[in-house]
């Protein structure tokens, strides 16, 4: 048996009751992430007796898309222009060009590398933040920085115009962007989440919005650490321009 699962580790837990393991072979996930359907497996006895197998790369070109349009909603001021259209109020404003701007990411995998693609043609600049710092790709940035050294993190941080956070759900990136990654950011900057929740602080994240020149301007959510977004969330409280 084969089973081709999206994430949910409840569902996938609920499905292998109801069908028994004795056949099954294959778990494979739709999506980059595994850790959901880790524990469904380890509680069933399976992690070393199935094949496990993701779907790295095929949304790629799809995130990368949503990077970048994120990136000009924001630095269009998109938002503005809604609320001037919704109040029938004409004012004349500058809109930013994003070509000279940095764009920081945090990780480098297949997905950060297609989002500096499509990048790199408008004139930005991009820097990269990734454990192997000679690792594939990389020649796509113009400055790589080590990880694992706190004040290369810093600098990422400190001089992106736009963050964006790829990162993978693990142990290590837990909370990697935090409260004190987020002080560093740029009171002009947006933050691009598209990796996993878990490795976006979301307390700390709503208190750096919500608070003037204590970071990052904006920010775009594509993932979030708890699904769906709790209908409590003070992130749902954020305006459009947030």
């Amino acid at each position: 048996m084969v089973l081709w699962a999206a994430g949910d580790s409840q569902l996938v837990a609920s499905v292998l009751q109801h069908y028994g393991t004795d056949k099954l072979s294959w778990v494979h996930s739709l999506s980059a992430g595994v850790d959901n359907l880790v524990p469904a497996l380890v509680s069933n006895n399976l992690a070393d007796k199935v094949c496990l197998t993701n779907a790295r790369g095929a949304f790629s070109k799809s995130l990368a898309e949503y990077s970048l349009m994120c990136m000009l909603h924001f630095n269009k001021k998109v938002p503005l222009l809604q609320g001037l259209q919704k109040d029938r109020t004409w004012r004349k404003f500058q809109m930013p060009v994003v070509r000279g701007k940095t764009v920081g990411f945090v990780g480098f995998g297949s997905i950060a590398q297609e989002t500096a693609k499509v990048c790199r043609p408008l004139g930005m600049k991009i820097l990269a933040l990734r454990n192997r710092p000679d690792g594939p790709g990389s020649d796509l940035a113009d400055e790589v920085l080590n990880a694992g050294v706190p004040e290369e993190k810093n600098k990422l941080f400190r001089e992106s115009d736009f963050l964006v956070c790829s990162l993978p759900g693990t142990k290590n990136t837990q909370h990697f962007c935090g409260s004190h990654e987020f002080s560093l950011m740029r009171p002009s900057s947006v933050f691009i989440s598209i990796g996993r929740g878990v490795c976006v602080d979301e307390s700390s994240l709503y208190t750096a919005l919500s608070t003037p020149h204590r970071g990052p301007a904006a920010a775009a959510m594509d993932v979030f650490e708890s699904e769906p977004l709790k209908e409590d969330s003070k992130l749902w409280s954020l305006g459009p321009d947030k």
